[in-house]
């Protein structure tokens, strides 16, 4: 029974539960905003995602003699991912500039408004964003949970990362916790049927980025407004 249980098909399950579960109490920035300014808090918030989502899986991944190429992180399909992102990447910009107005979204985003201070504090906290978050996110729930649980059904694969995906989504605004559930199954299916994780990376940074670039624009446009 044990072994069973020890097989990295279930294992991958127990240990993304404890993962997620560090990550929520103790690297969240919601948490870390007790000891560090919003800015510090969510640069820690995003490293301790690429720590606990990708790097802790990988070592697992090592430690069974799993290639890491089997789990997402090859070009895999690179035409047809190229197409997904592309579209990807459209819906995301409709989506940035319809939806930057709305209050809900500008309290939710940019996660730190200090960030907004400058220029160039804006862009270094978007790049961690994109490679230290967004990496981190991406390799947990579409090449580690989805690849391994895969080995049991792709369907399983492919839907039950949503739910933890879901549920870390929940404190956001209402719309964009619904839509993580579409999202999540989109992104799942793209991973899936190109066997990487890069083309779902690139889809999800895009609606987050370019979410935070539209509002920060906007709160730009206003102070110039203000200020003429």
């Amino acid at each position: 029974m044990l072994a069973e249980l020890l097989q990295l098909k279930y294992f991958a399950i127990l240990e993304s539960i404890v993962l997620m579960t560090v990550f929520l109490y103790y690297g969240h920035g919601r948490v870390l905003t007790k000891y560090f300014d919003d800015n510090k808090a969510y640069r820690l918030h995003f490293l301790a995602a690429f720590v606990l989502f990708f790097i802790v899986p990988l070592v697992t991944l090592f430690i069974y003699g799993k290639n890491p190429m089997d789990f997402g992180l090859k070009l895999g399909d690179w035409q047809n991912g190229l197409l997904w992102a592309a579209g990807g990447w459209v819906v995301a910009v409709i989506v940035a500039i319809t939806n930057s107005p709305i209050p809900e979204m500008r309290k939710q985003y940019p996660f730190s408004k200090k960030a907004m201070d400058s220029p160039r504090s804006f862009f270094t906290f978007e790049l961690t964003y994109l490679f230290l978050y967004y990496t981190g996110w991406e390799f947990l729930f579409r090449g580690f949970m989805l690849f391994t649980l895969a080995e049991i059904d792709p369907m399983l694969g492919i839907l039950v990362p949503v739910i933890p995906s879901v549920l870390l989504h929940i404190g956001h605004p209402a719309s964009e916790t619904w839509s993580a559930v579409i999202a999540g199954v989109v992104f799942g299916y793209v991973a899936w049927s190109t066997g990487s994780i890069l083309y779902p990376w690139l889809i999800h940074a895009a609606f987050g980025i370019s979410m935070d670039i539209a509002i920060y624009l906007r709160a730009k446009g206003r102070k110039t407004h203000a200020a003429s």
